[in-house]
Parts: structure tokens; C-alpha cells; sequence
């Protein structure tokens, strides 16, 4: 049982909620029957609901709503990103380094070097402090994320590698392929082998689709979301297998409708059960796993949310309306899944990154003159502590 929970809290360091992007493309099937949203109401209701919520007492509700800003609001809002990297709980800050890399905030940078520089920073917030340094241009401290990879702290290792894997870097590769050899961890094992396989390595990028059917809900739900987001090779066979077959989890089968979503090949079997999951989350789980089978509130969030998520990864006509009575949902992590959701519908173009941002007009798309930060084992950090 301590087994599960420490994989789960490994997990958790790159689930899904990770890898959200709108534009489904081509789609003849728009049913569902809801009564139209306006949409100006519902930006405007789903973002008070994620201002809200990162004042919230739960550090979870926190780091989920700081996420969600970073993914959906960008820079704009990066006040409540700055906040964030200050927050006493490790996850909010973790989750906040990384949401102010991905929009490149630069007025959190100061802290970003305050984080770095101190020798007592959990190892989990340094390494998405380095990442977001990286995307401002400041490579002065990537090279102890090779240091951290050899942490004796499951959590850095494992944070260190999706950062190596985020930044795009391909001399990354031989260092995550090298402690790959010798990682036991499964948790740690699937972050470098997610990293490797957004670093373009073929081999890492095919074992993704055997993660998706190991024993762990959880690695199967960190993993369901990349294998849509890199679009590995047979990945709407790989999702749609997944989605179809009842002998999974509701769970995983809602994580695949969304990752199809991603892909632009939602169809209406998951768009129905992304609907039900959201609005009735229990009479999914006693179908499958019985009606004797005691609903923890647990399992019911975590199915509503993906639920949510996976609406907002639909372009439905109707999902706003699905969506917007649950910005006032009693479980605050259904509202910040609903209000990521219905802002992610509303605004469909995917956060732009480093490896993707088009070069000016007049630039060359060549990357062979622009000079990379090279990633390679450094001795001479001291190991960080984890608090």
C-alpha cells in the first residue's frame, strides 16, 4: 500500500493535468442538447473561479488553480504567478516555476535566482526554477539538472528529468538515457522516458504506449495525456483502443477521450462519457466496479475533473453549457477543472514553447545558428535538501 501512495505522489508530478490543448479539427458530430452559454459570461465566471481558488486553505486547490492560470491566462495574470513562488507548499511553488517558464513572466525572476541560489529550495521547485530561467534566456544554472538526476530524492530526479525533457534540448539525451539504465523507481522511470521521447527519441517515444497499460492508475494516467500531445506513432489507435474498451477504468477511458480530443479525433462515444463523467461520476464507477463498491469522494473528483478536462479539450459547440454549472460545483477541484476547461474552449490556440514559437519575419527558422544550453553532469553542485 506505501508502495502505491509514493508512486501516486511521483505521479502526480506529471499527470495529466500537464497536457491540455484545444482545436479539434474536421468534426461532423456536434450533438448534445444544452442551451447556449454566452461566452463572454463564461470567461468571465471561469476566471473568477481560478482567481478565487489560488487563495484557497488547500495547497491542492492551489497548485491545480495556479496551473490552470499559467495554462489559460498567461503572463497577464502572472502576478498571481509571482505569488505562487512563495506559497509554504512545495506544489504551489513547483507548479508556479513552471507556469511562469512556460508564459516567460519576466518580473519573477529575482525570485526564480532566490529559489536557485538557496542551498535549502526543494530539489522539485529548483529544477522548474532552472527551467524557467531557461526560458528567459538565463542558462546560467542548466547544468545542475544532470546533478539532480542522480538525487537520492525520487521527486527531484523525476522533476529534473521532465524539465531536461520541456526545454527541447537534445544533448539532453544521452545523460536521461544513461540514468535511465539504472532508475528502479516506476514513477521516475516514466518521467525519463517521457522526457526522452519529447526530445525526439523514437525508442522512449513507442514504450509510452506499454506505460498506458501497466497496473498503476496513476502512471496510466500521467502517460494517456502525452501519448496525444507528442502524437507518437498509432496514437489514435493506441487512445482509441483504450477509450473502447470497458474492461478499463472509467478513468483511463475518460484520460483517452481527452488525449483523442488533443488530437483532434473526438468523436461521440467520448464526448458522452466526458459529459457523464462529469455529471455522473457515480453511476460510471458502480458500473464498472459494482454497486457493493464504496464511492470515495477521491474517486469521485478525480473523475469529474477529468471529465472537465476533457470537455475543454472537445471543440463542442455545447460543452460551454455542460461545463458552466460546475463553476460553482461544492468540490472546489471540479470548479478549477471546469473553469481550465471552458477557458481553454474559449481561447483554442495551444500556449506557444520555446520549440514551437515561430521565428520573427525576416529570421531564419535554422536553429543551427542560435546556441543551445548544453545539459551534461556537473560535479560541483552540492545535492539539495529536500524539505
Amino acid at each position: 500500500m506505501a508502495r502505491r501512495e509514493r508512486i501516486h505522489g511521483l505521479a502526480n508530478l506529471f499527470a495529466a493535468a500537464v497536457c491540455f490543448v484545444a482545436g479539434c479539427q474536421d468534426m461532423a458530430w456536434n450533438g448534445g442538447s444544452k442551451s447556449a452559454i454566452d461566452p463572454q459570461r463564461a470567461r468571465v465566471d471561469a476566471r473568477t473561479v481560478l482567481l478565487q481558488s489560488v487563495h484557497s486553505g488547500d495547497p491542492l486547490i492551489r497548485t491545480h488553480a495556479v496551473e490552470a492560470i499559467g495554462r489559460t491566462m498567461g503572463a497577464g495574470e502572472g502576478r498571481s504567478l509571482l505569488q505562487g513562488l512563495s506559497d509554504p507548499a512545495v506544489s504551489v511553488r513547483y507548479a508556479a516555476a513552471m507556469a511562469v517558464g512556460d508564459v516567460s513572466y519576466r518580473p519573477a525572476r529575482a525570485r526564480l535566482l532566490e529559489i536557485v541560489k538557496n542551498s535549502q529550495s526543494d530539489q522539485r521547485v529548483v529544477a522548474a526554477a532552472i527551467y524557467a530561467l531557461h526560458r528567459m534566456g538565463d542558462d546560467t544554472y542548466t547544468e545542475q539538472l544532470a546533478t539532480l538526476l542522480h538525487s537520492e530524492f525520487d521527486e527531484g530526479r523525476a522533476s529534473a528529468a521532465m524539465v531536461m525533457g520541456n526545454m527541447g534540448e537534445p544533448s539532453a539525451i544521452d545523460v536521461l538515457k544513461s540514468v535511465l539504465s539504472d532508475e528502479k523507481t516506476p514513477a521516475v522511470r516514466l518521467a525519463l522516458v517521457e522526457a526522452l521521447a519529447r526530445l525526439g527519441d523514437t525508442p522512449s517515444a513507442q514504450m509510452l504506449e506499454s506505460y498506458a497499460k501497466q497496473y498503476f492508475l496513476d502512471l496510466r494516467l500521467a502517460v494517456i495525456p502525452a501519448i496525444g500531445e507528442l502524437r507518437v506513432q498509432g496514437a489514435h489507435r493506441i487512445l482509441k483502443n483504450l477509450l473502447v474498451n470497458s474492461k478499463n477504468p472509467p478513468r483511463v477511458r475518460v484520460a483517452a477521450a481527452g488525449a483523442l480530443g488533443t488530437l483532434g479525433r473526438y468523436e461521440k462515444e467520448g464526448y458522452q462519457l466526458a459529459q457523464s463523467a462529469l455529471e455522473n461520476p457515480d453511476a460510471l464507477l458502480q458500473n464498472f466496479y459494482g454497486p457493493k463498491h464504496a464511492i470515495t469522494d477521491v474517486e469521485r473528483s478525480s473523475l469529474q475533473q477529468l471529465g472537465a478536462l476533457a470537455l475543454g479539450k472537445m471543440d463542442n459547440d455545447q460543452a460551454l453549457a455542460v461545463l458552466h454549472p460546475f463553476l460553482q460545483e461544492h468540490d472546489p477541484a471540479v470548479r478549477v477543472a471546469a473553469a481550465m476547461a471552458t477557458l481553454q474552449l474559449l481561447s483554442p490556440q495551444p500556449l506557444e514553447t520555446h520549440y514551437d514559437t515561430p521565428a520573427p519575419k525576416g529570421e531564419s527558422d535554422d536553429t543551427s545558428t542560435r546556441k543551445l544550453p548544453r545539459i551534461q553532469t556537473s560535479e560541483g553542485m552540492d545535492e539539495l535538501d529536500a524539505k
